[in-house]
């Protein structure tokens, strides 16, 4: 809804970017302060609007990030409950989440960069779902390896969506007590490594974990 969507209204102001100034003057007007979808932050928006009005939301969704170089004010947030991020191109990293102890979904969209390594999630000991999707219009982003979700005890869900996987080292499932879904695309891994799987974990379930239709 119109309440859950924040962006620059004014057709003459220029470039589309959300600035503090913006967000102050758009926040004048009836907004949701639970759920909101922001388009085109700049860096000093993303601050301002975390710690001006960020405390009571539970699910942001960061539509176009390639103005945000630094993810670290959400681990303010305690109230947040899920946060999609898209078209994330200057920033390798994502942040310290330790401090989100509602946080039970993440996904991102398109952020070559960060997927490569996101060593941050295993800062989170609330997280049950992350989704990673590759470029909507370019190669598959490459995974280094499921290293990034060690020892997440309370993770029940990994999608994995035009991502390639580098190093296919699959122990790092037996350090996921409550996994149940792993999904990823059938070519990420071949016939024998997906049977192995199933083999070892048979209580998995997955889009691919099953038999080629």
């Amino acid at each position: 809804t119109a309440e859950q969507e924040l962006y620059d209204s004014r057709k003459h102001s220029g470039s589309k970017e959300l600035t503090p100034e913006k967000i102050d003057y758009e926040m004048q007007f009836p907004h949701s302060d639970s759920v909101m979808m922001l388009h085109h932050l700049t860096q000093a928006g993303f601050e301002h609007f975390v710690s001006v009005y960020g405390e009571s939301y539970r699910v942001l969704y960061l539509n176009d990030c390639t103005g945000i170089r630094d993810f670290s004010p959400l681990g303010d947030l305690k109230n947040l409950e899920a946060v999609r991020l898209e078209w994330c191109r200057k920033t390798d990293k994502l942040w310290d989440m330790s401090g989100n102890t509602s946080l039970k979904v993440l996904s991102i969209t398109d952020a070559k960069k960060i997927v490569e390594n996101p060593m941050e999630l295993r800062t989170s000991s609330t997280l049950e779902e992350i989704r990673f999707w590759g470029a909507f219009f370019d190669n598959k982003h490459t995974l280094d390896s499921l290293e990034c979700f060690r020892g997440m005890a309370s993770l029940r869900r990994i999608d994995l969506n035009d991502i390639k996987l580098k190093n296919r080292n699959f122990d790092v499932l037996s350090t996921l007590p409550n996994l149940e879904e792993f999904h990823f695309d059938a070519g990420m891994l071949t016939t024998e490594e997906i049977a192995w799987i199933v083999a070892k974990y048979p209580h998995l379930s997955g889009d691919s974990l099953c038999a080629y239709n």
